[in-house]
């Protein structure tokens, strides 16, 4: 272990350029070890709601020393350290130029403008790129943190495929404890980056001007860590006092300088600054009394039975609605979601805020994300809202609503003519070991690439997360899980029923993947599962009209199991007709 002159222990763990959460994730598991239980470690996660934070004095910044090295990230992620009977408190950043761990005093100098500065020097920044800081203690974060590294996925047009944009680590994707144990493989930006959202075991969300005000060493802690079974948190400016969570930051108090004022024409570290209050007006104004109380209106939009009174210059922002502008002859268009099913009016109304305002983000639910999703592919040129909607249908497939997400894996349009073997909804692609051969169409192709994530994300949590989530099989574990209570379905009961409700070509895809977890019984508990499985399809709907069968062949297939699912359609009964 090295360590920094005069300073804390600086262990040498993984560190991955872009991927600054697992950086700290792997730096705080490995410090919360090494340290006594008095040390104080915190994880801290910056952002906005527009996922645009200015950090300066940063490795991977294209600008110069003149600019300070700024970044504009969309998070970051640092941790802080308070070691006993020790004032300074350190931030261990390994993006920084400034080295690491240093002392925060120096971090909050250097690499953030704080709007409550007393220095001559100092300018306020612009809105959307001021931090939000979610402040969580170690121990929360390394439990409730996951990332299966999709947000660093891209969709290339060269390969076809979706490709990362920075090589992501070597080592296998963090899942923390407990949300492990709640099956969620990917809490990152909808639990962690989103400043919106809130829950136990992710800390804090403290504006700027509350996080950066105190920059003098005092430290102090509650007795036992807690305020009212919040974390209390203050240490040179980490500053636990309850504070906003949703949005932006209301206006600082009026102690703070005044920022209303333009800065005409300057520009410092590499941005050009404008006056933060009047911007933030007009878009609120906007959004208020042009697309929620239609004034001043120019074009009629026209969808089901809802008519909207809206803004041409604004709605062009969609291409898809710029079209339909610019061919309509008249100032009244319509756009026909009746062939969509997937949109609802719900979801449009609040793509189509998205285009008047990013506060429509904190409008997407559990309920009416996918909705969102397909209005947002629609409509174009909204990624952040498709991000936020996908997170947000990702978060949602759960063992209460997996019956959804199974209707949307069996989508109902007819087989194409030229290949009348190809299941109803789907089509051929080219295989691999560890996908069906079979891709969505039909009503989810108006999802793009977010089809096939989502289509992805539900048979990861079929195959792997359900089955491991109900402790269906034996696992190779010293400590066999518990029967179920009286009168209770066993997670073997559950994963049977659920599994016989599947399409034919997710049930074989599922049960014949090295990936689903059959413990210690391995193939032969494949093949009795199986078994089972088929004998619970010939009573609903999915097996009825189908002779399914399952092999158990001799010797294994490389990168396969050899258990076997087949299906043969049963022949209509011919009627003879007598002359």
């Amino acid at each position: 272990m090295q360590e920094e002159v005069n300073g804390p222990p600086t262990p040498i763990t993984p560190y991955t350029a872009c991927y600054c959460e697992e950086n700290v994730y792997l730096l705080g598991e490995t410090l919360r070890r090494l340290l006594p239980p008095s040390a104080k470690i915190f994880a801290v996660v910056v952002s906005n709601p527009t996922k645009t934070i200015a950090v300066w004095q940063q490795l991977a910044s294209q600008y110069s020393a003149l600019d300070n090295f700024l970044v504009v990230w969309d998070y970051h992620v640092i941790l802080c350290l308070k070691l006993p009977d020790v004032e300074d408190v350190w931030v261990y950043d390994a993006d920084t130029r400034l080295g690491s761990p240093c002392k925060w005093d120096q971090t909050f100098k250097s690499n953030l403008v704080a709007p409550t500065s007393d220095e001559p020097d100092d300018v306020p920044i612009p809105q959307s790129f001021r931090c939000m800081f979610r402040v969580v203690p170690i121990d929360d974060f390394l439990a409730n943190f996951s990332s299966d590294r999709s947000h660093m996925l891209r969709f290339s047009p060269e390969s076809g495929i979706e490709e990362y944009i920075a090589p992501p680590p070597e080592y296998p994707p963090i899942v923390g404890s407990r949300t492990a144990s709640l099956g969620k493989l990917n809490t990152l930006m909808a639990e962690w980056v989103d400043m919106t959202a809130e829950g136990e075991g992710h800390g804090l969300v403290l504006p700027d001007y509350e996080f950066l005000k105190d920059t003098t060493p005092s430290p102090h802690y509650g007795t036992n860590g807690t305020t009212n079974g919040v974390p209390h948190i203050h240490v040179n400016g980490l500053n636990g006092v309850a504070g906003p969570s949703k949005g932006y930051p209301p206006t600082p108090p009026s102690t703070h300088p005044d920022t209303s004022t333009p800065v005409n024409g300057s520009n410092t570290n590499g941005l050009h600054y404008t006056s933060l209050s009047h911007n933030d007006a007009i878009v609120n104004h906007i959004y208020t009394a042009g697309f929620q109380h239609g004034n001043y209106s120019d074009t009629l939009l026209h969808i089901l039975n809802h008519q909207y009174r809206l803004h041409a210059i604004i709605l062009s922002r969609s291409p898809y609605l710029a079209h339909l502008i610019n061919t309509a002859g008249s100032n009244s268009i319509h756009v026909p979601i009746e062939s969509e099913p997937l949109i609802t009016e719900e979801g449009f109304a609040v793509a189509l805020g998205y285009l008047y305002s990013s506060i429509s983000l904190r409008l997407i639910t559990p309920q009416n994300a996918l909705s969102v999703l397909a209005s947002a592919c629609l409509l174009g040129g909204m990624e952040d809202l498709c991000a936020h909607a996908y997170e947000a249908c990702k978060e949602h497939i759960t063992l209460e609503t997996i019956n959804d997400w199974i209707q949307f894996m069996d989508v109902p349009p007819p087989s194409s003519p030229s290949n009348p073997s190809t299941p109803v909804g789907m089509s051929p692609v080219a295989t691999s070991p560890s996908t069906p051969a079979l891709e969505l169409i039909g009503p989810t192709a108006i999802l793009g690439p977010y089809a096939r994530r989502l289509r992805d994300d539900i048979l990861g949590f079929i195959v792997s997360t359900l089955p491991q989530t109900l402790q269906a099989f034996p696992s190779y574990s010293h400590h066999p899980s518990k029967p179920p209570a009286a009168n209770t379905e066993s997670g073997y009961d559950t994963l049977l029923r659920i599994y016989s409700t599947l399409p034919f070509h997710v049930f074989k895809h599922a049960v014949e993947s090295p990936g689903f977890p059959v413990g210690i019984g391995g193939d032969q508990a494949r093949f009795r599962f199986a078994k089972e499985a088929i004998a619970a399809r010939k009573k609903t709907k999915a097996g009825r009209d189908a002779e399914e069968s399952v092999v158990l062949a001799f010797g294994k297939a490389e990168g396969g199991s050899a258990v076997h699912v087949t299906r043969k359609m049963k022949k209509r009964p011919l009627w003879k007709v007598a002359k």
